[in-house]
């Protein structure tokens, strides 16, 4: 729900955690907020959605789709067993949140049969052309899990179930559809031969064409 967080970093760990998981009410959770870094207040003993609360930064207020995708990323990198396409479900080892590999930056990496495979997660922006292209030069291994169509403000064992086993929100990333790009300078080189060519056209055709059809035009006579 919007201004009430239901994720935050834990202070010691220094990762993310998520409402459900806090087991200590008050400021003894020991939560910051990941947006404004603020102290938060764990609000466990509440008949509505348990949720963080800010102290004193009340213009704070983390949207709803960021929060599931950061959910998600929290189930993936706290479980070792997710479904991949065409593999079904799989043992995972390694998970890691948003950790730099070259030059890129998935969601989440996770290690399957002792190879790397990138995460992504979907929720309102779809992936770049760019990094769409970095995958494929390295041609990795990429899981895309969706979650546009989901409601934001869902239960976190639903969201669990959805990010780790619902076939019908992921498919692997392919490289199959060439895209056939021509560079800025080659294109100018193509538009101005094509000016080229038009230009002697019209030149060929104002010096022979006209009496050729004129010609024509006394013969039919």
């Amino acid at each position: 729900m919007r201004g009430q967080p239901i994720v935050a970093i834990q202070r010691e760990a220094g990762k993310l955690i998520t409402i459900g998981q806090v087991t200590q009410t008050g400021l003894k959770c020991d939560c910051i907020c990941y947006d404004c870094q603020e102290a938060l207040t764990a609000v466990l003993n509440t008949p509505y959605q348990k949720h963080f609360r800010h102290n004193h930064n009340l213009n704070c207020n983390p949207t709803p789709e960021s929060q599931l995708h950061l959910m998600a990323k929290v189930i993936i990198e706290q479980n070792n067993r997710l479904f991949m396409p065409g593999k079904g479900m799989v043992a995972y080892t390694d998970p890691m949140v948003e950790i730099r590999c070259n030059d890129l930056v998935p969601d989440a990496t996770i290690t399957v049969d002792g190879q790397p495979v990138y995460v992504e997660i979907i929720v309102t922006n779809p992936l770049s052309a760019k990094k769409i292209q970095q995958y494929k030069t390295k041609q990795a291994s990429v899981l895309v899990i969706h979650l546009g169509e989901e409601d934001r403000e869902m239960e976190e064992d639903l969201l669990t179930y959805l990010v780790l086993e619902d076939a019908n929100v992921r498919y692997m990333l392919t490289y199959t559809e060439e895209e056939v790009k021509i560079p800025a300078n080659e294109s100018i080189q193509w538009w101005g031969a094509a000016i080229v060519v038009a230009s002697a056209a019209m030149i060929l055709w104002k010096k022979y064409g006209r009496p050729f059809a004129t010609q024509r035009n006394r013969r039919r006579r």
